[in-house]
């Protein structure tokens, strides 16, 4: 399932095939014939060219929304904010399968809603990468301090001091130890990644610490000719937020120079890696569900993904979110359940990956932080929505806590690992499967779609004690936010016992 779901018209069923419009912000049916030389292959070509797409040459720099209201569709260089970042699409216009008018419908403005509404599997981040022109901010604040008299001089002004990250490292006889100090709180391992840099001619290893915010932490220390292997690294997270990495010796002669080249904090828009990932096994779910494993690459040293993040899947500049249903902790591979549609962007090209093909993966994303809950978890998934309650399912069973799933589909064939619910339902999972097209529904089946009513007979309107209680909802974008209103404007839950995937 991707971070944010396929968008549907309808409330509750599964998300009807999609044709891939590549428009931004208007009708799916608006697709328009593109002139000669503005194929995507050309787009690719032009980002490739060296040429300035951003209008600031290059130059990062924070956009009011008054700025933003500016640069509109009449505007000649007309630019759109997505997911909180600005982008110059003067260049792309030429370019958007759904037309010049239809992409300028989000000009000028935070076109997030309009561009989700209509794919959401599309990468805007990768496709408009080379016209980036900074992040959407509410208002530029004024410096704290007076600025001082001005001096007459030549040299440059001096640059703000960034706030200071601080890292050390020492050697034993029996292993090497990093200590990176971010003072962050809610950090897991799963949130550092290690990698060699391929390539390097100093052994270079590079270490990522992701986190909740805008930004990450980017390290990049020297071995030498100290030859580093993943099976001898461990990582460990002190609750006041250090990080300690410890590589095994082994066959060590004499003590390793070990330098520190780079520590520094980066914003979270220049997290463009992606590492080619190699298809290991493709197996049919459903009719038209298919798991893929897929094997990390050999310099990939530590990658984890936390329960209920996901990550980017990208072939031929074509990206969407997806996520796995392993999280790598005790094998170099990702698991995910995708759904393949025919006329779609990105699947009918994964569905074509023969075993040993490669596809692109980037680095982990995602807020949810799992809750301890004292009562009971109640899972509302639509469709391939079941995807990250996977992992949720397990997790909270091996705690011994009740979990509730509210499994929606339009038939019986749709749902996704019937016979692995069926196991589950032996500890403490109850399942009530919802079904929008079997109208001879009979129990553990209804038949019906999200609705008021429909919630008060899945929920026990005897017990209103909903603090105690966790939700996690997952589907097509109607059904996750109709469902949301549902829960916290008509049956007690507050927001904060609420989490929406994809939002």
């Amino acid at each position: 399932m991707a971070g944010s779901s396929s968008n549907s018209k309808t409330t509750l069923s599964l998300p009807t095939k999609i044709t891939s419009t590549g428009s931004a912000t208007g009708n799916p049916r608006n697709k328009t014939a593109l002139q000669p030389g503005c194929s995507l292959m050309d787009w690719v070509a032009l980002m490739n060219s060296g040429k300035d797409l951003t209008g600031t040459g290059g130059r990062m720099i924070k956009v009011t929304k008054e700025e933003l209201k500016k640069h509109g569709p009449e505007d000649k260089e007309p630019w759109i904010a997505l997911q909180g970042l600005v982008y110059n699409i003067s260049h792309y216009k030429r370019f958007h399968p759904g037309g010049v008018d239809e992409l300028l419908r989000g000009a000028g403005k935070d076109a997030t809603k309009l561009f989700n509404e209509v794919h959401p599997w599309v990468s805007f981040q990768s496709m408009l990468s080379k016209c980036l022109v900074g992040k959407l901010v509410e208002k530029i604040l004024p410096p704290i301090i007076p600025p001082k008299k001005p001096v007459h001089t030549l040299l440059p002004p001096p640059v703000p001091p960034i706030p200071t990250l601080k890292s050390d490292f020492y050697q034993t006889d029996n292993h090497i130890v990093i200590n990176i100090y971010v003072k962050r709180q809610h950090l897991s391992e799963d949130h550092v990644v290690i990698e060699k840099i391929k390539d390097s001619s100093l052994n270079e290893i590079r270490i990522l610490v992701l986190n909740y915010e805008d930004d990450f932490i980017e390290s990049i220390y020297s071995f030498g000719d100290f030859k580093v292997q993943n099976k001898d690294l461990k990582v460990k997270i002190s609750p006041q937020g250090k990080i300690e990495i410890s590589f095994l010796k082994y066959k060590c002669e004499r003590a390793p120079s070990i330098k520190m080249i780079s520590l520094e904090r980066k914003l979270r828009f220049e997290d463009s890696l992606l590492r080619s990932w190699t298809l290991l096994s493709k197996e049919i779910v459903t009719h038209d569900v298919f798991e893929f494993k897929f094997k990390k690459p050999s310099h990939l040293l530590h990658f984890q993904v936390s329960l209920g993040h996901h990550v980017p899947l990208s072939l031929n500049s074509i990206e969407k979110m997806y996520t796995p249903i392993s999280g790598g902790h005790d094998n170099d591979s990702l698991r995910f359940l995708i759904k393949i549609y025919e006329d779609g962007a990105l699947t009918p090209l994964l569905h074509s990956l023969n075993l040993g093909d490669e596809i692109q993966i980037g680095n982990p994303r995602g807020s949810l932080r799992t809750p301890n809950v004292e009562k009971r978890i109640r899972l509302f998934a639509g469709g391939t929505g079941f995807t990250p309650m996977t992992r949720l399912i397990e997790h909270y069973l091996n705690l011994n806590q009740d979990v509730h799933l509210y499994f929606f589909n339009k038939t019986r064939k749709d749902i996704i690992y019937r016979q692995k619910i069926e196991e589950w339902m032996k500890g403490n999972l109850s399942v009530i499967h919802i079904l929008s097209k079997d109208s001879d529904a009979e129990p553990p089946f209804l038949h019906g779609r999200i609705s008021k009513n429909l919630l008060g007979k899945l929920l026990d309107e005897e017990d209103m004690d909903r603090t105690s209680e966790q939700i996690f909802i997952c589907g097509p974008s109607s059904f996750t936010q109709e469902t949301f209103r549902l829960l916290t404007e008509h049956f007690v839950y507050s927001s904060r016992n609420v989490f929406k995937f994809g939002s």
